[in-house]
């Protein structure tokens, strides 16, 4: 889950109910911090918010999903731009800069304005019928290279998808709670879906066994697809939830 993305969920939320942003950052972050393209400085999500609400902010967004075009792995944690459309219709967007403190992450939002469409930053799509097909190709192709075990990931990311399966709710994430079951179902698909890792994970052996049996386009096709439907996922959940 994007850090972009929890932050705009919950204030999704707070928008949608009138209420004040709840935001926990994740261990490995020590802070974030927002700088408006006034230069005021909001040194949490708590200050940022409230200065939106003073600045009369009419929605909060997610930058639409890239096409993969680099190696799958390497790419797989893909910032995004939080995009605000103001009370005049104008548009910016809040771009993330980071770096370390005590060996910890600070991440500083620093606001730019949008001149591009809205409409193209945050198209919303729903994914969900190429996403399947993309996972009922992975489930054959692991057969193929002889690594079936991927199945159960990408069946059970399959099921949450066309709903013959529920995500359990209990111990859900907390930007999660209070959202439709569908919605739930796709952050669990995105979550079954992430295959990536260390030695033996998809992009390790299974990578290999692919070159080796001359079928590394093939893999790189799929694999890069699974990755653009995943963030497109991503943001169809975080643009559609907490409707105002």
């Amino acid at each position: 889950m994007s850090t972009e993305s929890t932050i705009i969920i919950q204030a999704r939320r707070a928008l949608a109910n009138g209420s004040d942003i709840d935001l926990q950052l994740p261990k490995y972050l020590k802070g974030i911090k927002f700088v408006f393209n006034d230069g005021i400085t909001a040194k949490d999500a708590d200050e940022w918010f409230s200065q939106c609400l003073n600045r009369n902010i009419k929605d909060i967004k997610i930058s639409s999903a890239l096409t993969v075009e680099h190696h799958p792995f390497e790419g797989m944690n893909e910032t995004y731009d939080i995009i605000c459309v103001w009370d005049n219709n104008k548009t910016s967007h809040f771009i993330r800069n980071e770096h370390r403190e005590d060996r910890e992450f600070v991440y500083t939002y620093k606001e730019e304005v949008c001149e591009e469409c809205v409409d193209d930053l945050v198209s919303v799509v729903d994914n969900t019928t190429e996403y399947k097909d993309v996972l009922s190709e992975l489930m054959i192709f692991a057969k193929k290279i002889g690594y079936e075990a991927f199945n159960s990931f990408f069946d059970t990311a399959y099921k949450l998808l066309d709903g013959s399966l529920n995500l359990s709710t209990e111990n859900i994430p907390y930007y999660l709670v209070g959202m439709p079951t569908r919605l739930i179902n796709i952050i669990g698909a995105i979550d079954n879906s992430y295959v990536f890792g260390g030695m033996g994970w998809w992009n390790d052996d299974p990578r290999g066994k692919a070159e080796i049996m001359g079928l590394k386009d093939e893999y790189d096709r799929l694999t890069n697809a699974l990755i653009y439907n995943m963030r497109k996922a991503l943001v169809y959940v975080t643009n559609t939830c907490f409707m105002k």
